[in-house]
């Protein structure tokens, strides 16, 4: 029989191993390489022991730019009993950018006394690579003139927490807290990033501040005419300019409609309350001439109200010739009896009004032929 021993335990190369022989005969000897003949030196190797590893994992990481991994190294499997070894781990992500469940290669390297007489196989581990948060500073919510909208203009600011290389800018959208006027009114601004580096940053929104001023609404006193020694006719006024957003009736904010004293602009401007109060100088004394229709009595915080005035005519009494004029009126009721009495109502030359306001949304027609209604309106109650 025989038995051999390395000269140590550890891995190696052309490692001397001291054989010994013995045999159960007497009758015989065997030569070997000392004195007694009973043993001789051979050489082998020692290759190193595969251990595995388990409960290995890779830690999720912020976006900073680079492809490292940390990798917290499990328990090693098949190490002998006594051996001094540990391990380590490192990793590498496939790429640096943000997504979640992303590989991770995961290599071991072994420590200890007796770590060289062992071999490690890597891994493959897999963690999520988030966001880097931004910080931004000096954006700026524009004021603006009332729209009837919540919507604010924001001018986003510089970023900060960019890692150089990246290519990462912001725009940034905002809303006011309400949309009435106001000053210094809280504005909620939320922000965009692009670029080719967007998607592995975030940023937060934020709140600033700014003024909503009153738009302007024009109204108009339109111009009327009566005859010397009438009351004042029912005077009537044109609204423009209003914003679109806040009309609570079908009428465009591009289109003048007409007003008059009774009407309540509520049903018509949402936030602009009151009646309108029409003032002249003018009486039924006055005599022929110009006088101003003059404005006031609504109220609105929405609104800078540029109140326009308009011009009542007040005609002779009678014509150049001496003959009587026939009256006008903005009386709807007492227009549309005289025209049932008498079919036409003649018009003596030289008292001809274009444009005759009857009512607060239509308009007359007198021409040489009498009164009639404007040519692209239907001859029914539509415009009466």
């Amino acid at each position: 029989s025989v038995e051999g021993s390395f000269d140590d335990k550890n891995v190696g190369d052309d490692k001397q191993v001291l054989a010994t022989y013995s045999l159960d005969n007497s009758n015989y000897r065997i030569l070997g390489n000392d004195e007694s003949g009973t043993s001789k030196i051979l050489t082998a190797n020692i290759t190193p022991k595969a251990l595995t590893i388990t409960n290995s994992s890779a830690l999720n990481k912020i976006y900073d730019g680079s492809t490292t991994a940390d990798v917290v190294a499990g328990n090693l499997v098949g190490k002998i009993d006594n051996d001094d070894v540990s391990v380590n781990g490192t990793g590498e992500f496939a790429d640096k950018h943000v997504g979640n469940n992303k590989t991770v290669n995961a290599s071991y390297q072994l420590a200890g006394s007796d770590s060289g007489n062992y071999t490690l196989a890597n891994d493959t581990l897999s963690a999520n690579i988030t966001p880097k948060a931004l910080t931004i500073t000096g954006s700026v919510a524009a004021n603006k003139i009332y729209d009837a909208n919540t919507l604010a203009n924001v001018t986003a600011g510089s970023l900060g927490g960019v890692i150089d290389g990246d290519n990462v800018a912001a725009f940034g959208s905002g809303l006011f807290a309400d949309k009435n006027v106001g000053a210094d009114k809280a504005v909620t601004t939320s922000y965009q990033l692009v670029g080719t580096g967007a998607k592995d940053y975030s940023l937060s929104g934020q709140t600033l501040a700014a003024d909503i001023t009153p738009a302007t609404l024009i109204i108009k006193a339109n111009n009327a005419t009566k005859i010397a020694g009438e009351v004042n006719p029912v005077f009537s006024s044109s609204i423009n300019d209003f914003i679109v957003a806040d009309n609570v009736s079908g009428l465009a904010g591009s289109t003048i409609f007409y007003t008059d004293s009774t009407t309540d602009l509520s049903h018509f401007i949402a936030g602009v309350n009151g009646s309108l109060v029409f003032s002249s100088n003018a009486t039924s004394s006055s005599p022929a001439g110009s006088y101003a229709i003059t404005l006031s009595g609504l109220e609105t915080s929405n609104y800078q109200i540029s109140y326009q005035s308009g011009e009542l005519t007040v005609l002779p009494s009678t014509s150049p010739t001496g003959q009587p004029t026939t009256p006008l009126t903005n009386d709807v009721v007492s227009l549309f009896d005289a025209l049932e009495s008498s079919k036409h109502i003649t018009i003596p030359t030289g008292t001809l009004i274009q444009d005759f306001v009857v009512d607060d949304l239509g308009l007359l027609v007198i021409d040489a032929d009498g009164i009639r209604l404007p040519d692209d309106v239907p001859s029914d109650n539509t415009n009466q």
